[in-house]
């Protein structure tokens, strides 16, 4: 990170882990520890960042909205104070500067959330389950509504699916929902309408493992299986209003 040498930087809850990398000419890790928030505090962030794709999107690509900044996200002066005592003793190692770790936390924000408790992989669990518990209400709206991204979510899963596993999946997932393609039809759609639609569409079981997938979302495979559900029941419903 420096002209000295380069460290790795990863974060999990309450710790930075700065580990010697090429240059440094030394080993071992040095931490830095910051607050955790409370399980409701991440539960609320994970919940507004489901229902503001467009900031989920921009959050993946490195921009912080300014109400989690303000929430506290970067570390505070006192946090900081006490990184500046440990960096200090560790700076001939070649470890960076504390305003060199807040601009690469302000780059990279998913360290962020996961210093504060919330790595990557479970905040786009969390907000994956969000929109499933969202689903049924949407779909009873309205299938395809453009007020729900949760409503057109079903309509992706097998896009989702082709896209691959983990984190790739998550940022595609804040992707299209920032682009409007969870509530667009797709090329097919006119194909869809020339169809007779069964009148008690029979609903298969979401394939894959779902729940390895995503381990912080529990109850994923029942909340795909009732997004698939309600959107086909809608379906069938607006299908029987569509003229002959």
């Amino acid at each position: 990170m420096n002209a000295r040498g380069t460290m790795t930087v990863d974060a999990v809850p309450g710790r930075l882990r700065l580990g010697a990398g090429a240059g440094t000419g030394t080993s071992g890790e040095l931490s830095l520890e910051a607050a955790v928030w409370s399980p409701a505090r991440l539960r609320a962030v994970a919940e507004r960042l489901g229902s503001r794709p467009g900031e989920l999107y921009g959050l993946m690509r490195g921009r912080i909205p300014d109400w989690l900044r303000e929430e506290g996200l970067l570390p505070d002066a006192g946090e900081l104070a006490a990184w500046e005592g440990r960096l200090e003793a560790a700076a001939s190692e070649g470890a960076p500067t504390a305003g060199q770790l807040v601009r690469l936390l302000e780059s990279r924000p998913h360290l962020a959330l996961a210093l504060r408790g919330l790595p990557k992989r479970e905040l786009l669990g969390g907000v994956f389950g969000a929109w499933a518990a969202a689903a049924p209400a949407a779909a009873e709206a309205g299938a395809g509504s453009k007020g729900s991204a949760a409503g057109g979510l079903a309509a992706e899963l097998a896009r989702l699916e082709r896209r691959g596993p983990g984190d790739q999946a998550g940022e595609w997932l804040s992707e299209a929902a920032a682009e409007g393609m969870l509530h667009q039809p797709g090329p097919q759609f006119r194909e869809v309408r020339s169809r007779p639609f069964p009148a008690d569409p029979e609903v298969a079981p979401p394939s894959g493992a779902w729940a390895a997938l995503l381990p912080g979302a529990p109850g994923v495979e029942e909340g795909l299986s009732r997004i698939v559900k309600a959107v086909a029941e809608a379906a069938a419903e607006r299908a029987k209003r569509l003229p002959k």
